[in-house]
């Protein structure tokens, strides 16, 4: 999902000093308080996303990307195959569907049809309603990660 915010821990001087003096383990130590912080997101979005959708709400995932220098990345939402958690987050239009390759389209065991005229959903977002409620709390679970792991409580 393309539902993407940045939390940037600032004013914490001996924070970033002690992680300037630990080089390579900085990254680790960073990755594991934005992973804790970003377990606040994945645990209240699964919460509204089961609402919808109990299956959405098992496939809630939480994923760090370590790829950049000197940043954390961490990617919150549904499984990659629950691509369909997308629609229910931002809602679809009304469309047509048509089969790519097959004469016609299986709606269950025993029917078939040409084309169907989909009538659309609604968006029931449940991932941005999450980040916005919890930016505050992932900031400060951050820190106070950061903090216990640098030894500054």
């Amino acid at each position: 999902m393309s539902n993407k915010f940045s939390i940037t821990v600032e004013g914490t001087a001996e924070i970033n000093a002690a992680l300037k003096r630990l080089g390579a383990e900085a990254t680790a130590i960073a990755t594991d308080a934005t992973m804790a912080g970003a377990e606040i997101v994945r645990a209240e979005a699964a919460k509204k996303a089961a609402q919808t959708s109990q299956r959405l709400a098992n496939g809630m995932l939480k994923e760090a990307d370590t790829t950049k220098s000197n940043e954390v990345t961490v990617k919150v939402g549904p499984d990659k195959e629950l691509f369909w958690g997308r629609y229910i987050e931002f809602g679809a239009s009304p469309h047509h569907i048509a089969p790519d390759q097959a004469k016609a389209l299986q709606i269950d065991l025993k029917q078939f049809t040409a084309n169907v005229n989909h009538p659309g959903i609604d968006a029931k977002p449940f991932l941005r309603p999450t980040i916005d409620e919890t930016a505050d709390a992932v900031q400060a679970e951050i820190a106070k990660q950061l903090k216990k792991k640098l030894n500054l409580e």
